[in-house]
């Protein structure tokens, strides 16, 4: 049954990378409609390109995530040992690390996007770092 439900929580993360990697494709046509210059819609497919590579890394933690929890539940029922200390969490936030601001050029109401723990936990990870 967790193999089941594991297999969902897969496809419902990779639905989700879909849509935004979808997402990022119409951003860019709408930054490049709004650019003058050749290298503002160079650096509006740029942009495009770092948001598709953060909806795979997201999808790659999630999968992550979905086998520890597989795991976890497998050594709960005594199927298998615990696993050595895995702290998914944990784990997550020293991956994803500081924040990965991405501004759209053109776009005046756009937000920026963190990794894990939003703007908060991204500033309090750069006050850490000096």
């Amino acid at each position: 049954m967790q193999i089941v439900r594991e297999k969902m929580k897969d496809m419902v993360s990779k639905a989700k990378e879909r849509a935004e990697d979808y997402n990022a494709l119409l951003e860019e046509r709408e930054e490049k409609s709004a650019a003058r210059t050749r290298e503002e819609k160079q650096i509006a497919h740029e942009f495009c390109k770092a948001r598709q590579a953060a909806a795979k890394m997201e999808y790659h933690l999630e999968r992550a995530e979905h086998r520890a929890e597989t795991l976890e539940q497998r050594a709960a029922a005594g199927r298998l040992p615990s696993p050595a200390g895995v702290d998914v969490a944990a784990e997550r936030q020293d991956r994803v690390g500081p924040a990965v601001a991405v501004w759209p050029l053109g776009v005046a109401d756009a937000a920026p996007v963190y990794g894990a723990g939003g703007p908060a936990a991204a500033e309090a990870a750069w006050a850490g770092s000096d």
